[in-house]
């Protein structure tokens, strides 16, 4: 059998939604069945679109209805528009030319207008969504490390960055920094790559992310004076129905947690969304990640950790699969296989 690439389900099953949605949607749907499917199908086929061209926004569909509506004049020269876009009525439509050649010739010219749209909007967006994307991460960082404050704008997080924050790459099988410009380094395409990146079997693989990089980015926190106070880790594992990425800040002995932040993930809001919780993630602060021994010790108790356990969290309740995700997370990423070895070599 075809085994067919997780994307293109989310490809093919966007367009079969979309084609039939406002086909059959009481509210803004067509009349006449030829404009119900114009109008369907060019839904399916601009939710592709904005899928493939900007993967970031891997839904797609309301922004495709929303194009769709702008061109709903046009859809009801094919004889399709609905009621509430159009304003006409059930003998206006029927009025109209109904040929399949009109309403094909309709479908394609939306098609391509919109397409044209989307993909001039992802180009020209490209560079302003890079610079979002990397001042978000500054803040994430910033904020894990306690030097986020409230009222800071993009020029103060920038400024803070640079002047307290040092990123450097570190190679994961021998835990040395290496002289490589950070900036260059791109983990997703590493992780493809089986030059840059290592398959992980069942029994190495507790988070399950199935490969790992070679190297990895850190950040070195560092006092007013330059000197490294803290290292903040990135770390990621998979909880009940997502990858959660994170950043976890260490003291220099490698093993004390300053602080955690979630800053993407897709569980359940309300129950394992909570790892974004402020009060959750407070707990971690003073707790120890390795034992005596060097080995993972943090542990995500199911009912409450006993009081005074500096390798214990509360897990969070209701959400067992997403607790057990960050338990995972931190097994691997503290053990051999992650950053165990990084605190170390920072400091």
């Amino acid at each position: 059998m075809f085994a067919m690439p997780w994307y293109w389900h989310l490809v093919l099953g966007g367009f079969a939604f979309g084609m039939m949605f406002m086909a059959t949607d009481p509210v803004s749907a067509s009349f006449t069945d030829k404009g119900k499917w114009s109008y369907g199908v060019l839904i399916g086929v601009m939710c592709v679109l904005i899928r493939v061209v900007n993967p970031a926004y891997p839904e797609g569909m309301m922004l495709a209805i929303l194009f769709a509506n702008l061109f709903a004049p046009l859809v009801r020269l094919s004889g399709g528009a609905g009621p509430i876009l159009s304003g006409g009525s059930r003998v206006a439509e029927k009025k109209s030319n109904d040929s399949i050649g009109k309403t094909l010739l309709v479908v394609l010219v939306l098609c391509l207008v919109c397409s044209i749209v989307v993909a001039g909007s992802a180009v020209g967006l490209k560079s302003r969504q890079q610079a979002q994307r990397a001042l978000d991460k500054q803040r994430n960082i910033l904020a894990v490390s306690g030097l986020m404050h409230p009222g800071m704008d993009a020029d103060a997080v920038a400024d803070t960055f640079a002047a307290r924050i040092t990123p450097r790459l570190v190679n994961l099988a021998t835990g040395e920094l290496l002289e490589k410009d950070p900036g260059k380094f791109n983990q997703a395409q590493a992780l493809k790559d089986p030059q840059q990146s290592m398959a992980l079997d069942a029994s190495q693989d507790p988070a399950g992310i199935k490969r790992r990089s070679n190297l990895a980015e850190i950040y070195l926190v560092r006092d007013a004076q330059q000197k490294i106070e803290q290292v903040v880790l990135p770390i990621y594992g998979n909880g009940l129905w997502s990858m959660m990425y994170a950043f976890v800040a260490l003291d220099v002995d490698g093993r004390t947690v300053k602080g955690i932040t979630y800053y993407d993930q897709g569980e359940t809001p309300g129950l394992g969304g909570e790892v974004e919780n402020p009060n959750w993630r407070q707990q971690f602060v003073g707790k120890q990640v390795l034992d005596d021994n060097g080995m993972p010790a943090l542990k995500v108790v199911k009912g409450g950790a006993r009081a005074g356990d500096l390798h214990a969290v509360d897990g969070l309740s209701g959400a067992t699969l997403t607790s057990n995700g960050v338990q995972h997370s931190f097994d691997f990423w503290m053990g051999e296989t992650g950053l165990w070895s990084v605190p170390e070599k920072g400091s």
